[in-house]
């Protein structure tokens, strides 16, 4: 605690020996401050706001209020060397050789306090807060009041009733009434900015046919932002003392200043409405992913932006405040790192377009359409109707399966018909189906593979292998269940039975059919070559057919691939 008292002793001494050094280097006293109020006493019908505001220090004010507040005091304090009844003797008043750092005159009213700054001597805050009493003291002689430093004030006060000039609670009853009337035009005029902007809103709506977000349909900011004008307007004419005026003024830019962040951030939220219904109506699906990550951005931006502008309003250091937030964002960048990973996982989407929003994608486990891709996550949609959020990184290290990107929709089934049905009814049946594919509107022609394929425990199996030119799921099952159908109803008219799992049970005969009887293996091969060449000759034929030509009929070409006898 006491290393703590001796560095601000030695603090203090520093500040009061620079100021030594500053009058002694402009060699000037705190008379000639006095000079400079006087001067301007004798000319202040023709004073500029400057000249008043140069006489006080406004360092402990925000930039954007010094000019208005110094001027206002500077108005006061020549009022009241005017009215006093003696004129001040500089004779009193130190000059040059003063080498104190602050320096009290007594007056009739009260004291006038000066402090030496970096420009030269200057009236201190306090006797800026107290000169308004003191002139309103030497002012109480009606005869010897002239206009005040508000204009406004100075029309309305003679013209007020003595109640209302009284001081019952820090303000008079009129700065009072004031204050209410400024609260209800405020209110007034966010009203009618709220019923302005819904009926814009409306009108662009119905012009673009634009479905705005129903969380979106109200005009709050705007509404505030024309309270905040108003009341940030009218404080200024209830001549205020610096004190309640700094609350009151403080309050009201502070609220100025959240509306018109708020409203930049709604305006962005509507304009992504709008460029939505847009993308929506074109067929290029990237303007989908771009319009909700560009809308995030641009809301980080404005609040970033606000939070530094409304900084700099109150008087905070910027120049120190981003140094400390550079030194800090390095340190959080450095620990952030899974952060920087889906980062730049959202730009990989955004470059190399793996998928777009409304794709059907699987990856890592995870399958769904995809409804929304940020720049930290992606939100997909499962079968279940759940929604999965997955990190951006995840898809920077894994394989992603896009569904929705397939031109054709394959069809793989295998059709089990009875084991008794002759062969010529099934090539008939395989080549029935093949000409069912090349007629259906929203099969692929071009590849397709209609075969008698296997033969299975309990059906002769046909392997049907094709493929649906569709973008969607629902055309696919639609056109599936119409294909299908029409295999049915094939299957009915060739006298086709599909087979189902059957067990049968064989029973010996007393009396068993004649088969060729062969004495040793040699004789068997023979006999089994012999009886396949006749096969052969009679059903298959020995010409070496071409390759397989998809999308011809048998019939439209020689050996272009049918089925023998179909």
């Amino acid at each position: 605690m006491l290393r703590n008292l001796g560095a601000w002793r030695i603090g203090i001494g520093i500040t009061l020996l620079t100021a030594v050094l500053a009058a002694q280097s402009t060699n000037e006293g705190p008379r000639a401050l006095f000079e400079r109020a006087l001067a301007v006493a004798d000319a202040r019908h023709s004073a500029t706001p400057d000249q008043l505001a140069s006489l006080f220090d406004l360092s402990d004010l925000p930039e954007a209020r010094r000019h208005q507040a110094g001027q206002k005091a500077g108005a006061y304090l020549v009022g009241y060397l005017d009215r006093l009844t003696k004129r001040l003797d500089l004779s009193d008043v130190p000059d040059a050789t003063f080498t104190g750092a602050i320096y009290l005159h007594p007056t009739e009213q009260g004291t006038l306090e000066c402090v030496l700054s970096e420009n030269g001597w200057v009236f201190t805050k306090r006797t800026r807060e107290n000169v308004s009493d003191y002139f309103a003291a030497v002012s109480s002689d009606k005869q010897r009041v002239e206009p005040e430093p508000n204009s406004f004030s100075s029309w309305l006060r003679p013209r007020l009733p003595a109640w209302m000039l009284a001081k019952p609670f820090v303000l008079q009853n009129w700065q009072w009434l004031g204050i209410l009337l400024i609260t209800i035009l405020g209110l007034m005029a966010g009203l009618i900015a709220r019923l302005v902007i819904g009926s814009m809103k409306r009108e662009i709506a119905e012009r673009r046919d634009v479905e705005f977000h129903p969380n979106r349909k109200s005009g709050r900011p705007f509404a505030l932002f024309a309270t905040a004008a108003v009341w940030l307007a009218g404080i200024p004419f209830l001549d205020l003392s610096d004190t309640t005026y700094e609350i009151l003024n403080f309050a009201a830019r502070l609220v100025l200043m959240v509306a018109v962040i708020w409203s930049l951030s709604r305006i962005v939220d509507w304009a992504s409405d709008i460029f939505a219904g847009f993308a929506k109506r074109s067929d290029n699906r990237v303007d989908d992913l771009l319009v909700p990550m560009l809308r995030r951005a641009l809301k980080v931006f404005i609040v970033v932006l606000g939070l530094v502008w409304i900084a700099d309003n109150l008087g905070m250091n910027i120049s120190a405040l981003l140094a400390g937030l550079g030194i800090g964002g390095l340190a959080i960048a450095m620990a952030s790192k899974d952060t920087v990973e889906n980062f730049f996982g959202a730009v990989g989407i955004l470059t190399d377009q793996p998928f777009q929003v409304g794709d059907w994608i699987k990856t890592g486990g995870i399958e769904g359409a995809v409804e929304e891709v940020g720049f930290r996550s992606t939100r997909v949609r499962t079968f279940y109707n759940s929604l999965i959020t997955f990190p951006n990184a995840m898809l920077i290290r894994t394989s992603v399966d896009n569904l929705g990107a397939r031109k054709y929709r394959r069809c793989k089934e295998s059709l089990g018909i009875a084991y008794d049905t002759p062969p010529q009814k099934v090539a008939a049946f395989t080549e029935g189906i093949r000409e069912l594919i090349r007629l259906h509107p929203y099969t692929r022609k071009d590849y397709y593979h209609v075969y008698f394929h296997s033969f299975g425990e309990s059906s002769l199996n046909i392997l049907m292998y094709l493929f649906f030119n569709c973008g969607d799921w629902s055309t696919e099952l639609r056109e599936r269940q119409r294909l299908m159908l029409d295999i049915l109803r094939l299957a009915n008219k060739l006298g086709i039975e599909f087979a189902f799992p059957t067990q049968t049970l064989h029973v010996v005969q007393s009396e068993m059919p004649e088969h060729q009887e062969y004495d040793s293996m040699p004789a068997a091969h023979r006999g089994g070559r012999q009886v396949a060449r006749a096969i052969v000759d009679e059903f298959t034929g020995r010409d070496v057919p071409p390759p397989v030509v998809i999308g011809t009929r048998p019939d439209d070409a020689e050996g272009s691939g049918g089925d023998g006898d179909g």
